[in-house]
């Protein structure tokens, strides 16, 4: 186990270092769904027609726990991935880190239309590379959280 100083991180990131929540990152597929360039021309990602389109058709008609729904299929979709710190002696055990995925996701995911508040939420992530930059000092490992 290596060891490292909990205060050297934000209080809203302790649980995430210690590896009892993930960080949210984009995953493999994230890009394929975003405007060219968007990022440099806007200053934020903005997305593709299609994955507007999934969202408010596919996803437009739920009403009630919409964004457990909308969590599982951007992780299943790898468009987000969840990223577990796994160096502390107090990690979420594997078996549990998916059913933890998909809740903690839907908890940043704010509640209202289903379209445009996941495309907010997506809008706003950063690249794995943050977070591992930002633990990298520590020499903390984070991992992708496996989808089933």
């Amino acid at each position: 186990m290596k060891e490292y100083l909990i205060q050297r991180y934000a209080v809203g990131n302790w649980s995430a270092v210690r590896g009892h929540v993930p960080f949210f990152a984009t995953g493999p597929a994230f890009y394929q769904h975003t405007v060219a360039r968007s990022l440099e021309r806007f200053g934020e990602h903005r997305f593709t027609s299609g994955l507007v389109s999934a969202l408010r058709t596919e996803m437009g008609g739920l009403q009630t726990d919409w964004r457990d729904v909308v969590a599982e299929w951007l992780l299943r979709s790898h468009i987000v991935q969840a990223l577990w710190s796994v160096d502390g002696g107090e990690c979420l055990p594997e078996e549990a880190r998916w059913a933890m995925s998909i809740a903690g996701l839907a908890e940043q995911i704010p509640p209202g239309d289903v379209a445009e508040e996941t495309l907010y939420l997506l809008s706003g992530l950063s690249d794995p590379s943050h977070y591992r930059s930002y633990v990298a000092e520590d020499g903390l490992e984070l991992v992708p959280c496996p989808v089933p």
